[in-house]
């Protein structure tokens, strides 16, 4: 199993709780990262963990850019070298450049792989969905986390597919759902990038705040957009109302009582984060993104709100409709506590299990 690292992201934390469960039914696992320190999801002992130590040096982009050709060359070779060292029955890559460097060293040794699709196809680079038709076909299975992501990926590509969507880690909420007065916060947990758009949050937030100037939004979360957010809110004179937080584990079940989980993605495969406000009985609202995930989860609007993607005005709407009717996003939330069934960690990684054997 081969992911770039080990840290706070979604897709890291799939890929260790199919790690634990595949250790548990006595599969030997090797667990691999480009790093050398991310250690964010706890691993089983029985898993054997092999760090590259192989990092940019720069975070600079024109230095990394310099470094790539020699960075990616050595994790090339290191992946190659292991395959050879520990001949895998399969290899499982996540995360796109995981797949660039492990599925030409599976094709030349002839190692079965699987491959995941971890976000909406439809905004993966050109270079990668050029290796997706060249050589997704001969994987032993590519799993999507959706149906439209599996129907937005065949339109393309001919290859064995499975739609298995994310298991949920039981450890992130509390067997009983909060049920005292909810703190006037509204909640928002992802990567500050692009992607997440919380600047649409925010925007939308700066008009609640005045039918509303006793409620706060805190964001938690890591990424290269932290200082524009900053400056964005300080600019519309938001200081006294939005907090920028550090990710820390387990933060939605630490903050299962708040008013309101929002998230306001422009492009998402299957979010954790939604999954894990819901299973804490969390009121959520979420944009909906081409997955569809977002529209599943919530069964069309019966678990929670959904609003177009990049619509403030919907958004806003939206965030004051559920604070001026507590009792009516309660209800909505009490329904998608069903997550917890519906997403067992031992069914869905039973899942996987079934169609890589």
């Amino acid at each position: 199993m081969i992911s770039p690292t080990n840290t706070c992201g979604g897709a890291e934390r799939i890929f260790a709780q199919l790690a634990n469960y595949f250790v548990s039914q006595s599969i030997e696992v090797v667990y691999v990262c480009f790093d050398s320190k991310s250690s964010f999801y706890k691993l089983e002992k029985n898993v054997v963990l092999k760090k590259m130590n192989l990092e940019f040096k720069s975070k600079v982009f024109f230095f990394k850019l310099m470094e790539a050709p020699i960075v990616e060359v050595k994790r090339f070779l290191y992946i190659r070298k292991l395959m050879k060292v520990f001949k895998p029955d399969l290899t499982i890559p996540f995360l796109e450049v995981a797949e660039l460097l492990t599925i030409p060293n599976c094709l030349m040794q002839k190692i079965p792989f699987c491959v995941s699709i971890r976000n909406d196809y439809g905004r993966y680079r050109r270079y990668m969905k050029i290796l997706a038709r060249l050589t997704y076909r001969k994987a032993k299975v590519v799993v999507c986390q959706t149906k439209e992501i599996e129907h937005s990926l065949l339109k393309s590509v001919k290859c064995k597919t499975a739609v298995i969507p994310n298991p949920i880690d039981e450890t992130t909420y509390a067997q009983e759902p909060f049920k005292g007065e909810r703190r006037k916060v509204i909640i928002n947990v992802g990567r500050l990038t692009a992607q997440k758009n919380q600047k649409l949050l925010i925007s939308a937030f700066k008009n609640v705040v005045r039918e509303y100037p006793d409620y706060e939004l805190h964001i938690y979360g890591k990424g290269e957009l932290l200082s524009t957010l900053q400056k964005y809110v300080n600019n519309q004179k938001l200081h006294n109302y939005v907090s920028f937080k550090n990710i820390e584990f387990n933060v939605l079940l630490n903050n299962r009582d708040v008013s309101l989980f929002v998230m306001s993605s422009d492009y998402e495969g299957f979010p954790n984060a939604l999954v894990e406000a819901m299973a804490n009985g969390i009121p959520v609202i979420s944009t909906d993104f081409k997955s569809c995930a977002a529209r599943e989860l919530l069964d069309g609007g019966l678990c929670g709100g959904v609003v177009p993607i990049g619509d403030k005005d919907r958004l806003e709407k939206e965030i004051m409709y559920a604070l001026s009717h507590p009792d009516v996003v309660a209800k909505k939330a009490e329904k998608g506590l069903y997550v917890r069934k519906e997403l067992n960690s031992k069914k869905i990684c039973k899942k996987w299990l079934q169609v890589l054997v």
